[in-house]
């Protein structure tokens, strides 16, 4: 779908159409209840993106350890990745 036809019918990447023939025209609809999000998902993919962008010490590390590193507490031995 082109994106001028996207933007004037405030459709986003994920959201649900209704497509339908009326009158020989084709309508698309946005479906009432939105886009489809599972957060989770889009949480793991925020942080693998993040992740990608971290030097190497950094990378391994667990979301636990990273936090003590923040707080600039001694990271637990048990929290680097791998190590489980």
């Amino acid at each position: 779908m082109p994106k001028t036809i996207r933007t004037a019918a405030s459709v986003l990447p994920g959201s649900d159409v209704s497509v339908s023939l009326e009158s020989g025209r084709i309508v698309i609809s946005k479906v009432a209840g939105g886009i489809k999000t599972d957060r989770r998902e889009l949480l793991r993919t925020a942080a693998a993106k993040l992740r990608k962008t971290m030097s190497p010490e950094f990378r391994q590390m667990s979301g636990e350890a990273m936090m003590a590193f923040l707080r600039a507490d001694t990271p637990p031995k048990a929290a680097r990745r791998g190590k489980r």
